[in-house]
């Protein structure tokens, strides 16, 4: 299985709904998620999604490639979009993945690719996080 954490500042959460919504209802079971918040000082606020990990087998890597590069390519225009630093960070991946995913950061502004174990994520670590802000 590859793991791909997906770092894109406050958009991220909505890199991340895009990509979902192209893929295909049998793709989106093939896929695990774990999504990384920013820490809230108010008891309002919604919660930023700041990270986000994807778990998937090697049959659903070239379709979540192509959803990126859709995303950063609808994305292009937008200067703001352009100053955000991306960070892919790949463990295990196919190596046609990890050509993949070096063209999109070739074809894009501040989109780095790394490689290497990631570091999980879980709900606890996040709460943890948020209460130490407070």
């Amino acid at each position: 299985m590859t793991e791909l954490r997906i770092e894109a500042g406050s958009d991220t959460s909505d890199l991340i709904s895009e990509l979902f919504n192209q893929l295909s209802d049998d793709q989106i079971d093939e896929i695990e998620l774990t999504q990384e918040t920013a820490p809230t000082p108010g008891i309002a606020s919604e919660p930023t999604t700041i990270a986000a990990v994807l778990v998937f087998s090697a049959v659903v890597a070239p379709v979540i490639e192509r959803a990126l590069e859709v995303y950063f390519t609808n994305r292009a225009h937008d200067r703001d979009w352009d100053r955000i630093e991306k960070i892919l960070t790949v463990h295990e991946p196919t190596q046609e993945l990890l050509k993949m995913l070096e063209n999109v950061s070739k074809n894009h502004a501040n989109v780095r690719v790394k490689q290497g174990p990631l570091p999980k994520i879980s709900s606890s670590a996040t709460m943890s996080a948020a209460k130490k802000s407070l």
